[in-house]
């Protein structure tokens, strides 16, 4: 009788391991992913998945280079002061994308940067922020800023007109942004 007990509480054992297990993989798989998925053909690729931000001056900085590749139908001009454009990085929370980032600009207005179909264009993005609540700017919208990112070009239409206040139509959401890339401390 002994033996029996033994033997079946074995096998409970046995079964309630192989039960966790099952119960681990499908709770998981029914969560929202841990890693973005991104665009399988970006039309932004930075130059690694992965960046270290460094401390420097009150903030953390971090040089991202990347290549904007023109995957429209027509030209893309992208609307700019002396070089410098609107983009942003957005961050994954576990359940969507959302505002981590922005640059300040200078506030003028060159010709547009014109970026014709099957292009590339090569830059670097400089990030450097702040805390939040500090009182220098710009910001990271979290303390810790590890994570998940991805590069938005905010200002890249396609048709430009200065006599008209949006300057031109945007270029659709997914032609202007970038893989996914990871941002650690």
């Amino acid at each position: 009788m002994a033996l029996h007990l033994f033997l079946q509480s074995r096998r409970v054992e046995r079964y309630a391991g192989i039960i966790a297990l099952l119960l681990s993989v499908s709770c998981a798989s029914s969560t929202a992913p841990q890693f973005p998925v991104g665009p399988e053909n970006p039309p932004i690729v930075t130059d690694r998945s992965a960046y270290m931000l460094t401390p420097e001056n009150n903030g953390l900085s971090v040089t991202i280079p990347y290549v904007f590749t023109n995957q429209t139908s027509g030209p893309v001009y992208v609307v700019n002061c002396r070089g410098g454009f609107a983009k942003a990085l957005q961050r994954w929370n576990g359940v969507a994308w959302a505002d981590a980032w922005t640059p300040g600009l200078l506030d003028c207005l060159s010709d547009p940067i014109v970026i014709n179909v099957g292009e590339s264009y090569t830059t670097e993005l400089h990030v450097w922020g702040a805390r939040p609540g500090s009182d220098w700017f710009p910001q990271f919208d979290v303390a810790d800023p590890s994570g998940w990112y991805r590069l938005v070009w905010i200002d890249a239409l396609s048709s430009f007109d200065r006599n008209v206040p949006s300057f031109g139509t945007p270029i659709p959401f997914e032609k202007r942004i970038s893989n996914s890339f990871e941002l650690r401390r």
